[in-house]
C-alpha cells in the first residue's frame, strides 16, 4: 500500500495533538496546584521538579522497551496505545483531590501520579511520530516533511497558549484540564489514519 496524502495529513494531526496534549498538561499544572490543591507557589516547583525526575527515569527505560516493541508491532499500535494511557492519565489528574478522599491519601500524591502516567503515554507517542518521518519520506522529501511537522507542532503549542490556557477564567481549571484528556483520547484517530504498509509504520 502506497503513502497517500491521508497518512500526511495524519502525521501533521498527530504532531499537533501531541504538542497541544504536551504543553496544555504543563501550562495548566501550575494552575491547578494553586487553585484546586491549594499547594504553596514556593512548594510548586518541588512537586514540578520530582515529577519530572520520576518521569526522566521511567522514560530512560520505556523508550528503549518501546522501540524494540515499534520494530515489531508497528509504530501505529504504540501510539494509540500511548495515546489511551495518557488520556487515562489525563482523565485522573482533574479529579485527584476526590480521589485522594476515595482511598484515603493525598492529594499531591494522586495528581503525581496521574502526572506520571501521562508523562509515560507522551513518552510513548513522540519518539514513533519521528520515526513515522523517516518511514514517510525520502532522501529529498524528508525536509519539507520534518518542516511541515515541526511548523503543525509550533501550531498546536501557539493555540495551548493563545486560546486554551486563557479560558481557564471563563471555563474553570478543571474543564480545561478535561480537554486535555479529550485531546489524548481523539489522537487515536490520526494514528489510524497513518496506519500503511510502508515499512513499519502499519
Amino acid at each position: 500500500m502506497s503513502i497517500e496524502l491521508r497518512h500526511y495529513n495524519g502525521l501533521y494531526l498527530l504532531a499537533a495533538l501531541t504538542m497541544i496534549f504536551l504543553a496544555l498538561s504543563v501550562a495548566i499544572q501550575p494552575l491547578f496546584l494553586r487553585t484546586v490543591l491549594a499547594v504553596p507557589l514556593a512548594s510548586a516547583g518541588v512537586i514540578n521538579a520530582n515529577v519530572q525526575v520520576v518521569t526522566e527515569v521511567l522514560g530512560l527505560v520505556l523508550v528503549g522497551y518501546l522501540g524494540y516493541l515499534s520494530d515489531r508491532l508497528g509504530r501505529v499500535p504504540i501510539i494509540i496505545v500511548g495515546f489511551v494511557v495518557a488520556g487515562c492519565g489525563a482523565v485522573l489528574a482533574p479529579f485527584s483531590p476526590d480521589l485522594a478522599v476515595l482511598f484515603g491519601v493525598g492529594g499531591i500524591a494522586v495528581y503525581s501520579m496521574a502526572r506520571v502516567i501521562m508523562s509515560l503515554g507522551a513518552g510513548a507517542v513522540w519518539p514513533q511520530l519521528t520515526t513515522l518521518v523517516g518511514d514517510f519520506s525520502s532522501a529529498t522529501s524528508r525536509p519539507r516533511l520534518m518542516a511541515n511537522a515541526a511548523f503543525m507542532t509550533a501550531f498546536g503549542a501557539t493555540l495551548v497558549y493563545a486560546v486554551l490556557i486563557q479560558m481557564t477564567p471563563h471555563v474553570g481549571t478543571v474543564t480545561v484540564m478535561l480537554m486535555t484528556a479529550a485531546v489524548a483520547l481523539r489522537g487515536g484517530g490520526p494514528g489510524q489514519r497513518v496506519s500503511c504498509g510502508c515499512g513499519a509504520a502499519s
